[in-house]
């Protein structure tokens, strides 16, 4: 892959501090199309961790396409979903994925970003 002809974004993401956080993180950057490149570890205290992840994506519209708000978006669910006294919900619950894939599409709506209203069809 031609990293150097990739556009290059570095969001700042501060979440719970939940076992499996970053890997759904991971796995909206790249359902959106992006690619991760660098994850820096900035703070780590006993509720939330603050990273850096840079993100390549083809062009400046797929770039676009995953914002700071979706991230977060993502994070907040996750945490949301996670069942009183377990660190983090199963990673085989569908209603988790849905759930995500959910608040990241509204958050793209809320942002303009999405050209057509969301239509609930993963509920």
């Amino acid at each position: 892959m031609a990293w150097e002809r990739k556009l290059m974004r570095t969001v700042r993401v501060q979440n719970d501090q939940v076992v499996g956080t970053l890997a759904h993180l991971i796995t909206a950057i790249a359902e959106q199309g992006g690619n991760v490149g660098e994850i820096n570890l900035i703070k780590e205290g006993h509720r939330s961790v603050v990273r850096e992840i840079t993100v390549y994506a083809e062009d400046n519209a797929q770039l676009e396409r995953i914002t700071h708000e979706m991230y977060l978006a993502a994070a907040q669910t996750i945490a949301d979903m996670t069942p009183s006294g377990e660190l983090v919900p199963s990673p085989l619950d569908k209603k988790v994925h849905r759930a995500v894939a959910r608040a990241v599409a509204e958050k793209a709506v809320e942002q303009g970003l999405a050209r057509a209203e969301y239509e609930p069809y993963l509920d």
